[in-house]
């Protein structure tokens, strides 16, 4: 598919648990960015979300500390860490024990939850806007979200976001 996809936010929030463990199903790694707290020259930066994020770390693969951007979004300040975990069933088994991650605002969680298959991101989220997207869709992708109830639309151009490294 040439086009990429709009996702009903409010559909994601309803549809947590499904949209959750689809993607975990499909993709290799997942990212969710987490603002480092003061002070912000500490050389392990401490980030809001570190006590809820524990149970995540036997899944960590890497922090990118400092990050000014990640799919979806660009900031002028680079007081964000990007966390970067694998999708297994452990971690797909904590996520869903967390709060709805897709409501993070709402529960002090890491935002912007973001899913990659093969390093590129294909399930973007900006969860403070309430933006979600899919790019580069498979017809099990699709397939997933009307099986879901889950409305989406085409229109936007496609973009390659690629795993940090």
């Amino acid at each position: 598919m040439s086009e990429a996809l709009a996702i009903n936010y409010r559909d994601l929030i309803n549809q947590y648990e499904n949209v959750i463990n689809y993607a975990m199903k499909t993709s290799d790694v997942f990212s969710v960015v987490s603002f480092k707290s003061k002070p912000y020259s500490v050389e392990i930066p401490i980030t809001d979300n570190d006590e809820l994020m524990k149970v995540l770390e036997e899944a960590l693969i890497k922090k990118f500390v400092n990050s000014k951007g990640w799919p979806g979004t660009e900031t002028r300040d680079n007081h964000r860490v990007i966390s970067i975990y694998k999708c297994c069933r452990y971690s797909r088994e904590e996520l869903l024990k967390m709060p709805n991650f897709f409501f993070a605002f709402k529960d002090n969680l890491p935002e912007d939850i973001c899913f990659y298959r093969n390093g590129i991101a294909w399930f973007v989220t900006t969860s403070h806007e309430e933006y979600a997207w899919i790019y580069n869709a498979t017809i099990e992708d699709v397939k997933f979200l009307e099986a879901n109830g889950i409305d989406y639309y085409y229109g936007l151009e496609n973009v390659e976001y690629l795993l940090p490294r």
